[in-house]
């Protein structure tokens, strides 16, 4: 199974796993965890991807990551604890920012 991205961290809700394509949200790809309960998607309004539990909406426990590209390390916000880590997986978006290929080792 190709993956979107793995999630990693010490966080507080736990977050962490494997993350595969749940479709487009706002014109662009978005991601949501296998195991169910979170999101990883582009929030266009402030050029940020965002990892929560309900797409579209931070809610009180989220993490956000400021620019284009959706792998790195993810800042905790409101009740969120913990650096998340985004990487590896097969990621393809389907608008903006841009398309990009990544390859798992």
């Amino acid at each position: 199974m190709a993956y979107f991205g793995i999630v990693t961290g010490e966080l507080t809700p736990d977050a962490t796993g494997d993350y595969k394509y749940g479709g487009t949200f706002g014109g662009t790809s978005y991601a949501r965890r296998v195991s169910g309960g979170w999101f990883l998607w582009w929030y266009g309004l402030i050029t940020s991807w965002i990892i929560s539990n309900e797409l579209g909406i931070v809610g009180t426990e989220y993490w956000r990551r400021e620019g284009a590209q959706p792998l790195g390390l993810f800042t905790p916000l409101s009740d969120a604890t913990g650096y998340a880590t985004v990487s590896e997986g097969t990621l393809t978006i389907s608008g903006p920012p841009r398309r990009l290929l990544l390859r798992r080792l």
